[in-house]
């Protein structure tokens, strides 16, 4: 993810974190939605993690969440799997809003975002779409340089990359 990016989203979680008074002062629910969307493979779920961590989650209520979804996928698979109508989803959403006390934030991802009806992502369900993408050029230099420690490569790579797509644009101009 790109820093600007990562910074607007990082802005937003704090300024609603910070902003419980000011909702109650306005009279609006204090809730926030977020809609992580993309292609498969583009850290959506890791995202998640991210936003959890970002705002001090206990990893008890991880497990609690883990072994929540633990339980409802083995009663699907030994039940089948049930229909949920849009109006069951959007009232169950609902409810869930009403029944949270702290910092209710509900996350929603896809690898579809056009499939979904409107109802479902409009703003004030769905505060904030964020679209995740696959790596590019800056954000795998941040990943090399944190997880990899490759400080000394980064040059060279950044070199090869300048390289490859010099190489590319020669041979887009060749053809076309």
């Amino acid at each position: 993810m790109d820093a600007e990016k990562k910074k607007e989203i990082i802005d937003n979680l704090t300024t609603f974190s910070k902003a419980k008074d000011y909702y109650a002062e306005i009279g609006k629910a204090w809730k926030r939605g977020y809609l992580l969307y993309g292609p498969p493979v583009t850290g959506k779920s890791t995202m998640i993690v991210a936003i959890a961590n970002f705002l001090e989650k206990k990893n008890k209520e991880k497990e609690e969440e883990k072994e929540i979804e633990d339980t409802k996928a083995k009663e699907e698979s030994s039940y089948g799997s049930s229909k949920v109508t849009l109006s069951g989803l959007l009232n169950f959403i609902d409810g869930l809003w009403s029944a949270c006390a702290e910092e209710p934030i509900i996350i929603f991802t896809t690898n579809y975002v056009e499939k979904l009806d409107p109802a479902l992502i409009r703003r004030g369900r769905m505060d904030k779409h964020i679209e995740m993408s696959y790596c590019g050029f800056g954000a795998f230099k941040v990943l090399a340089k944190n997880y990899l420690h490759l400080d000394p490569c980064l040059k060279l790579l950044e070199d090869c990359w300048m390289r490859s797509k010099w190489l590319l644009d020669e041979f887009d101009a060749k053809i076309y």
